[in-house]
C-alpha cells in the first residue's frame, strides 16, 4: 500500500512503475494533472484512487493493468474514458463524474464478461483454470440475469 493522499503532489515520477508488488495506490486530494504511463506497469495493483485531483484524461495504457479492481476518477476533469479501459477484465468498481463524461462509442468491439469470470493472479496461486459458470439451469439463469444487469 502506498498512501500519498493530501500531499499537494503535481506529478509522479516514472519510477512509480517499478513497484511491482504494489496493490493499493491512494493519490486522493492532490494536484495531479496527469498520471505517468508507468502506472500501467503496476500489474499487481488492485485499487487506484485518483479522486479529487486535476486529471483531464486517462492514458490508454491503463488497459494493460491485469489486476485492477477499483478505479476512482471522481472529482477530476476527466470527460473521456479510453476505449482500452474495457480490457481490464477484473474491474469491479469505476467511479467517475457522470454529468461531465462523454461516453465512448456504444460499439466498443469488446464482449462483456463479468469480473467474477477472471481470477486475479494473486488469488489464483497454484491453479490456472478459469472460473466456470454454474452448471445447473437455475444458477445459469440467475448468473445470466446478473450479467445482463451489469451490462
Amino acid at each position: 500500500v502506498l498512501d500519498l493522499h493530501q500531499n499537494r503532489l503535481s506529478s509522479l515520477p516514472d519510477d512509480i512503475g517499478e513497484l511491482a508488488t504494489l496493490q493499493v495506490l491512494n493519490l486522493e486530494n492532490n494536484k495531479l494533472t496527469s498520471l505517468p504511463e508507468a502506472v500501467s506497469r503496476l500489474q499487481a495493483l488492485q485499487t487506484l484512487n485518483c479522486r479529487e485531483n486535476r486529471l483531464t484524461d486517462v492514458h490508454s495504457a491503463i488497459g494493460n493493468m491485469k489486476s485492477l479492481r477499483t478505479l476512482d476518477l471522481s472529482k477530476n476533469r476527466v470527460s473521456v474514458l479510453p476505449k482500452q479501459l474495457c480490457r481490464i477484465k477484473t474491474l469491479e468498481s469505476l467511479l467517475v463524474d457522470v454529468k461531465q463524461m462523454v461516453y465512448p462509442p456504444a460499439a466498443s468491439g469488446e464482449e462483456y464478461t463479468p469480473p467474477s469470470h477472471h481470477l486475479l493472479p494473486v488469488l489464483d496461486a497454484g491453479t490456472r483454470s478459469e472460473v466456470t459458470p454454474p452448471q445447473t439451469d437455475k444458477h445459469l439463469l440467475i448468473q445470466q440475469e446478473y450479467d445482463k444487469s451489469l451490462q
